[in-house]
């Protein structure tokens, strides 16, 4: 997938790729859930991002 850089605040984490695509990582803020927003040039890069990562977000979870 390339480099990636990744950015990270109090209010979630998000990670630029070289294509300029993003995704952002967040915990609610009221309710026991994370949301994942993605961008991206296309719909089929979009969702690809939000599946990767909310299969990686539930593994990490999974281990706490």
């Amino acid at each position: 997938m390339g480099s990636r850089k990744l950015f990270g605040t109090n209010g979630g984490v998000k990670v630029w790729f070289e294509d300029k695509s993003a995704i952002l990582v967040r915990p609610s803020g009221t309710e026991p859930v994370y949301r994942l927003f993605a961008e991206a040039k296309n719909p089929k890069r979009a969702v690809s991002l939000l599946e990767e990562y909310s299969s990686k977000l539930e593994k990490t979870l999974k281990t706490l």
